[in-house]
């Protein structure tokens, strides 16, 4: 109790001053850790940094950890530092891409090709492009499981192309982000992502935005592939 009281104080004195994000973490064993940054090393190890000072914890070695004063569990916090993961390295990507187009000499710009009805035999090339990531994403093709889900993605032939595949749950939130109008165009309210919550639940996505964990073995959710565009 007397633990759970400094860390309201400290996430308190944190928002008064108008810190972004606050973690305390609770090892098995030793004080509790207030980081300045936190980032994943590997699957098993966090990095993270107290006064300037870089260290180390596995993963297995801690308790439980509080997110700007709510406690979430080890899974949540690792899903989270995953996605911020995921975003970082878009951001580094963008940001090469930005910096090359600068320095490189002008030239024509690149059109990619995007098949229409009229030059594929397919009758319902249902699909939208998402500039901002370079995705194509097909709109439901069914009610699955998981697992039936991801397989549907992989064996999909459409417009040509057969490298679609189940977005993750990073991808399928920047798509309703990044394009609002979307969720107009979804007949059902949850859908599937690749993203493995734990050994029994994968993340759903509404058409909301809002994400929770879902049986793998549901076949509830509904199915809908993206591919990048080449």
């Amino acid at each position: 109790m007397k633990k759970n009281i400094l860390i309201f104080l400290f996430v308190a004195i944190c928002n008064l001053y108008s810190f972004s994000q606050t973690y305390v973490i609770l090892p098995k064993e030793g004080k509790s850790i207030i980081p300045d940054n936190v980032e994943l090393k590997t699957d098993k190890i966090l990095q993270y940094t107290v006064q300037g000072n870089s260290r180390e914890i596995a993963i297995t070695d801690i308790e439980t950890v509080f997110k700007d004063g709510i406690e979430i569990s080890v899974q949540e916090f690792i899903k989270i530092l995953e996605v911020e993961k995921e975003k970082k390295k878009l951001q580094t990507v963008n940001d090469e891409s930005s910096k090359e187009a600068e320095t490189s000499p002008a030239s024509k710009p690149v059109q990619r090709v995007i098949p229409n009805e009229s030059q594929t035999s397919e009758s319902s090339l249902d699909y939208s492009v998402f500039s901002e990531l370079d995705l194509q994403m097909t709109l439901s093709l069914g009610s699955y499981t998981w697992a039936e889900a991801k397989q549907v993605c992989e064996n999909l032939t459409r417009g040509g192309f057969s490298d679609w595949y189940l977005p993750s749950r990073f991808e399928f939130e920047m798509i309703l982000k990044q394009n609002p109008d979307f969720k107009t165009k979804l007949t059902k309210f949850w859908h599937w992502t690749s993203s493995e919550k734990d050994n029994k639940e994968a993340y759903n996505i509404s058409s909301n935005g809002w994400v929770t964990g879902e049986k793998k073995s549901n076949n509830g959710p509904d199915c809908m592939c993206v591919r990048k565009i080449r």
